[in-house]
């Protein structure tokens, strides 16, 4: 036995939606654009146009990206529906263990594909270690690989990137990161039931209890979008795993192998096709506030706000709860009235930091006024 046979086979699982009644195949021709597309910002958006205003209209658009990971912007159903939203047809979600393939094997994969054009950012980086650059693709696909611009902010004309919008989100300058994102921030989850003190001083809430959150605990204004996912398990168990790994709104078809040449690498996509229903749309554009959207108060925290008063809790047993209070007039804002179990809350500007109080008459007017806040808001 050659010392080839005795190293042990890798295989890695790929993830390949497809976003509508195309059939994929490797012969098709393909715009591609590959990022990790955390958040889907203003930068993403210009790479992202370039693949899906091909003017060859049997070109089909593939973005490669990756399943999102703890203290991502987006989620991974966030990130999926942001690429169906944007008129993306395939969408290839690599695990992170392809991160150990070198750069060079990574390139072989590609090959395979019938690429008709490659959009990256000039910073781009791929390969074990991140040895791979925009250059090396350059190398080996020659002239079909574009370099768009980078896109700045309107405020400091500074380059939009993941990382500058999350340092914002973590100094709670949440207009500075939307106006990089074009959307607001967006947190989810199953509605869960509270203890109803708020309810008891005339403040309802609506309860979710995201596994992960980016965002810092605080008061923030926003909106709530509610509905019913027709199942009452829970379904975001994790910031990586999301309404698409329920199959939801995809359903898996068929496998496709592949190998990297001269290795002992296999690699399996799972092929999942879109089922054609209406899915949770996430705003993509500031300008795209939709008339199911109901404006909010939104609190992010790790106890329930009247806890802080008695103080009878040990806060680090607690684990994050976000509540938000409708502004429904003449409304009963409970969840069971509102005959939903999952909310979508999307934050768009931030009020202030969490504190505590030393009376109720202290919290209610603190509280009244962040609702006047809300009410009047743009």
């Amino acid at each position: 036995m050659t010392e080839k046979e005795n190293k042990r086979q890798s295989t890695h699982y790929l993830d390949l939606y497809i976003n509508d009644s195309s059939d994929f195949s490797t012969l098709s021709p393909l715009s591609l654009s590959i990022g990790n597309f955390d958040g889907i910002h203003k930068g993403h958006f210009n790479l992202l146009n370039f693949i899906t205003t091909s003017k060859d209209k049997d070109t089909k658009s593939l973005v490669i990206s990756f399943k999102s990971s703890l203290g991502s912007i987006f989620n991974t159903s966030q990130k999926l529906s942001g690429f169906k939203e944007l008129g993306i047809n395939y969408t290839l979600l690599l695990p992170d263990t392809i991160k150990s393939l070198s750069y060079k094997q990574f390139l072989s994969f590609l090959e395979q594909f019938n690429i008709k054009s490659i959009v990256v950012g000039e910073n781009f980086r791929f390969g074990n270690l991140r040895e791979g650059s925009y250059l090396d693709i350059q190398q080996k696909f020659k002239d079909i690989v574009f370099i768009p611009n980078y896109v700045k902010d309107s405020q400091h004309s500074k380059i939009i990137s993941s990382t500058r919008i999350k340092t914002e989100i973590l100094n709670q300058s949440i207009p500075q990161a939307i106006d990089m994102l074009n959307h607001p921030l967006i947190l989810e989850g199953n509605i869960i039931s509270g203890i109803h003190e708020a309810s008891s001083l005339g403040f309802p809430t609506i309860n979710i209890k995201p596994s992960s959150i980016s965002i810092p605990n605080g008061v923030y204004l926003g909106y709530t979008y509610l509905t019913s996912t027709n199942n009452s398990t829970s379904l975001i168990t994790s910031s990586y795993e999301s309404l698409y790994d329920k199959n939801l709104y995809y359903e898996y078809i068929y496998d496709l192998k592949y190998n990297i040449p001269d290795s002992n690498i296999d690699l399996v996509i799972k092929v999942h096709r879109f089922k054609n229903i209406d899915t949770i749309k996430y705003v993509l554009s500031t300008d795209a506030i939709s008339s199911k959207l109901i404006k909010s108060l939104i609190h992010i925290g790790g106890r329930p706000t009247l806890e802080k008063i008695t103080n009878t809790t040990s806060s680090s047993n607690i684990s994050i709860l976000v509540e938000s209070h409708l502004l429904l007039e003449g409304t009963n804002n409970n969840s069971n009235t509102l005959n939903n179990n999952y909310g979508i809350f999307y934050i768009t500007d931030f009020i202030e930091k969490e504190k505590t109080f030393n009376s109720k008459e202290d919290l209610i007017s603190a509280l009244n006024h962040y609702r006047y806040l809300a009410k009047n808001m743009k």
